[in-house]
């Protein structure tokens, strides 16, 4: 996978400039290093933000840019002087004033170091579920030397202790835009004062927050190795399927990391070999079948998509292609491909009740029906038995679709013994044609048998061009209405 460069990016989220009470009777009593009175110079500041920004939030926050952040005000900012027990407690406002609700005071006249931190407590702070909340996880330190009566004041430039990653997609995946993202790394860390430790921290996956830019983004905590042991640092899931990417980094804090990660592709499809015997698919994914194929059955148990690769596929028992389980198949048609029954109760393309068949693509499909069967849907009973052999629903997109149904049966919809549910014909160029003697129509059914009576609960057509063989389209309802011609011309259909 491509990646996009690297881009370090030391986050300045703030000034806190520093002054001193000023005294000038204090100036002349003390020489440097002399003890100064207890409370009586309180450390007073102002936290003038490093990127001027409108209406403030009510914590550290996002730049529009993404690779920075801003005092929003409302934080509640650590500071102490240089080795002093003493710990200030200070609340920034949306000017950048601040309220010291635990003020920290000069000590002696030498030159210190002043530290400052954010956030306030030195607790734990969690890394998990970045996805749903408002506000990106922060730990940031400041530091900076003067005196207390240093008149040009002290600037504190905070800096950014954790790491932040950023990845954006690129690829022909199926609905790449509800991708799932997540970057592996310790789960929490502590804050102490600014410092970050993870000791003892555990490690998974964390969930990221895609941004307005479209980046997926987390905040990690420092990390000498992104590396789980397999190069899964950063996880893609999309479709129920899984890709993964490595930088091989350092997460140093402080930085931006930005990549894109190109090429995550519809994956290749399982090839099946159905010359071997019967197959199953039983989980999600792109299948594909070419070849010719004598009595074998391909059964869809889970929502797939199966390519039809110019593939001639003869059943003498069975259907060819069973959808159950609630599944939907979806078939997708390149080049030229045959599906005929000689026997059995099943039609050849047998989507069960509640299951559907979808028929799409830029090929061509002929399915023949065997005795009492649809080609595509419902079938034959069980001898004197009479279980029906109901079918689930049909939606063809597009194709040229040849449909031919055995004797009393639809080319498309009802055997002579098998109801159908829904049928939705919304592209392609189909070519129906019912089976001689009695029984049903060549699209749909809603006509009695020698017992009993099929029926088709609904159909629906657009933009389709239909061309009915010994037959017409019947249905419970049927939208739009096939002896309405302008309602045909506004749906774009053509019957002929």
């Amino acid at each position: 996978m491509n990646i996009q460069q690297l881009i370090p990016y030391c986050l300045l989220a703030g000034l806190l400039s520093f002054s001193a009470c000023e005294s000038e009777q204090a100036a002349e009593m003390n020489e440097a290093g002399t003890e100064l009175p207890d409370g009586m110079y309180p450390l007073t500041f102002t936290a003038v933000q490093a990127v001027p920004e409108g209406t403030p939030q009510t914590r550290v926050s996002e730049n529009p840019d993404g690779t920075s952040s801003k005092w929003d005000g409302g934080e509640v900012i650590g500071v102490k002087i240089g080795n002093s027990p003493q710990e200030g407690s200070y609340t920034l406002d949306e000017n950048g004033n601040v309220t010291a609700t635990l003020p920290v005071y000069w000590q002696n006249t030498d030159e210190q170091a002043v530290y400052g931190w954010y956030p306030k407590e030195n607790t734990d702070v969690s890394l998990t579920g970045q996805d749903h909340v408002s506000k990106f996880p922060y730990i940031l330190k400041g530091e900076g030397k003067g005196k207390y009566n240093d008149v040009n004041g002290i600037s504190l430039s905070f800096t950014h202790q954790l790491a932040k990653f950023r990845v954006k997609l690129e690829g022909t995946a199926d609905n790449l835009q509800d991708a799932k993202v997540s970057f592996y790394g310790y789960t929490s860390c502590s804050n102490n004062q600014g410092t970050v430790t993870t000791e003892g921290k555990t490690k998974d996956y964390l969930p990221t927050q895609k941004t307005n830019d479209g980046y997926y983004t987390a905040i990690l905590a420092p990390d000498d190795l992104t590396q789980n042991g397999n190069n899964k640092f950063v996880k893609i899931e999309v479709n129920e399927n899984i890709y993964y990417y490595n930088p091989d980094i350092k997460l140093v804090a402080g930085n931006v990391y930005t990549y894109t990660v190109q090429k995550v592709n519809k994956p290749e499809p399982t090839t099946i070999d159905l010359t071997k015997g019967d197959y199953t698919i039983e989980k999600r994914g792109t299948y594909k079948v070419t070849g010719t194929i004598s009595n074998h059955q391909l059964t869809v148990n889970a929502d797939a998509t199966v390519i039809l690769d110019n593939v001639t596929m003869t059943h003498t028992s069975s259907s060819i292609i069973k959808i159950q389980n609630n599944a939907t198949a979806t078939l997708e048609l390149e080049g030229t491909s045959t599906l005929t029954s000689t026997g059995g109760v099943e039609a050849p393309i047998f989507p069960q009740p509640n299951s559907t068949v979808v028929i799409q693509g830029n090929g061509t499909l002929n399915v023949t029906g065997a005795y009492a069967c649809a080609g595509i849907g419902g079938g034959h009973h069980d001898g004197y038995i009479f279980t029906y052999r109901n079918a689930g629903n049909i939606r063809i997109l597009g194709g040229t679709i040849i449909a031919k149904g055995g004797s009393g049966a639809a080319g498309i919809g009802c055997g002579s013994y098998g109801n159908c549910g829904t049928i939705e014909i919304l592209g392609g160029n189909i070519t129906a044609t019912k089976g001689d003697g009695w029984g049903n129509n060549a699209i749909g059914g809603l006509q009695d048998g020698m017992a009993g009576t099929t029926v088709c609960e609904a159909i629906t057509l657009s933009n389709c061009t239909i061309n009915l063989i010994n037959g017409t389209i019947k249905a419970k309802t049927i939208t739009p209405d096939i002896n309405n011609a302008e309602a045909l011309k506004a749906a774009n259909v053509t019957i002929n």
